[in-house]
């Protein structure tokens, strides 16, 4: 049985018997992600308390890593649990999450408006047909500096590209 239907098996026979419940980790899921933080079940702001490093006994692949990349400890807390109903059971007054630098930046950049908007409007330039400008040419220089430019350039390169796939194997283009 999987540890976590087990442990709220085992929960529900405690509830049953009279026994005190196991009180379970939180883990990330049980959270709404926001700017700076966390919110709870319970509707209280979790907000990064401190970064710490990971502690590694032996060595690692990650210790070639610039400090960018390597695995950190984001705590965070609540400070604001005065008046939640449940305070006494309460298992979600600390997160611990084990990520690098660079994707907790990324993260809290993905939770602003603006970036969404752009990532979205990314894909329809940086790739044409079954991937080949990504697959053949890896990153592409484009000579155009403007949105339009760049457009106008991918097509292109996608009209270029289906009129010689035309050509091997019809040996026409009409």
């Amino acid at each position: 049985m999987p540890k976590k239907l087990s442990e709220d098996h085992n929960n529900s026979l405690r509830r049953e018997n009279g026994y005190k419940e196991k009180r379970k980790k939180s883990t990330k899921k049980d959270f709404i992600r926001v700017k700076n933080g966390y919110i709870c079940p319970f509707g209280r702001f979790m907000r990064l308390v401190e970064v710490k490093k990971v502690k590694r006994w032996k060595p690692h692949k990650e210790d070639t890593f610039p400090d960018i990349c390597k695995t950190k400890k984001y705590i965070f807390k609540t400070y604001s649990c005065k008046g939640c109903p449940n305070i006494e059971n309460c298992k979600h007054q600390r997160l611990v999450i084990h990520i690098s630098d660079l994707i907790y930046k990324m993260t809290e950049k993905f939770l602003n408006k603006r970036y969404k908007i752009h990532y979205k409007a990314r894909f329809s330039r940086s790739e044409g047909i079954n991937g080949f400008l990504k697959g053949d040419n890896g990153v592409l220089k484009l000579i155009g500096t403007t949105e339009n430019a760049v457009n106008n350039e991918i097509h292109l390169r996608n009209t270029i590209y289906n009129l010689t796939r035309l050509i091997n194997l019809k040996d026409t283009a009409y």
